[in-house]
């Protein structure tokens, strides 16, 4: 069975997931939808630890392809060639254009036995969007080894480096939590990444870099932290 899986609770998040699940019953309406369904787990504590927990509740309910989508994301037009590529690769992980090095923690690479410029030389996927075809052996691995690496405090640090709370090197911008270490993980089981367009993009406030083959968008809902930009814009 197939499922879309998102978590959207406190400040703008619940508009984004109500806009999400109109999108889903419009594009992909024969999909499974666990929405808001947040899982008993601390996210103060644990950043994103909810992510790993949601799909684990979707693959309790038998859910086999899975995608995780923030609530940011919505669908465009049919998902249909996405769902075809996690039935034909097993997973579908987005290049964002940065590495690991430059988004993990030194407390993190030293629980992975990972070096940082090893790290650099890795390439970051989008935690927006991830989808996991539980039918595949190394899909299974990279979700046990995920949620192993969150269990020892991986995801724990600080979005940002400023003051060098992350790591005392200068290239290091923060640390993404459940993304980067994914993507750790995800290079280590040779899992190939694929590039954002045609499937992918971040929407900037416009729609001028949304083409008409773009699936799924995540448009900003956020200014100045967190602060939503316009809370009468249409939901889809």
């Amino acid at each position: 069975m197939r499922a879309i899986v998102n978590v959207g609770v406190g400040l703008w998040y619940p508009i984004g997931s109500k806009r999400l699940h109109q999108s889903i019953i419009k594009y992909s309406p024969n999909t499974a939808v666990f929405i808001n369904q947040i899982p008993h787990t601390s996210h103060k504590d644990n950043p994103y630890a909810f992510k790993i927990a949601a799909i684990q509740q979707a693959y309790d309910k038998g859910c086999r392809k899975i995608f995780w989508m923030d609530s940011s994301v919505y669908l465009r037009k049919s998902m249909k060639p996405l769902w075809d590529l996690l039935d034909t690769q097993g997973h579908v992980l987005i290049r964002n254009g940065f590495n690991c090095g430059q988004w993990c923690s030194d407390a993190a690479l030293k629980i992975l036995g990972l070096d940082r410029e090893d790290a650099f030389i890795m390439p970051d996927y989008t935690g927006a969007v991830m989808g996991l075809n539980f039918e595949y052996e190394r899909t299974r691995e990279f979700f046990s080894k995920l949620q192993d690496a969150c269990a020892k405090g991986c995801f724990k640090g600080s979005w940002s480096n400023q003051n060098g709370d992350v790591s005392e090197d200068t290239r290091v911008l923060g640390h993404r939590h459940d993304q980067v270490i994914g993507s750790i993980i995800a290079d280590r089981l040779g899992m190939e990444l694929i590039n954002p367009s045609p499937y992918f993009v971040y929407r900037n406030g416009d729609e001028m870099n949304v083409t008409e083959d773009v699936i799924l968008v995540s448009q900003g809902m956020l200014w100045d932290g967190w602060y939503v930009k316009d809370k009468k814009q249409s939901l889809i």
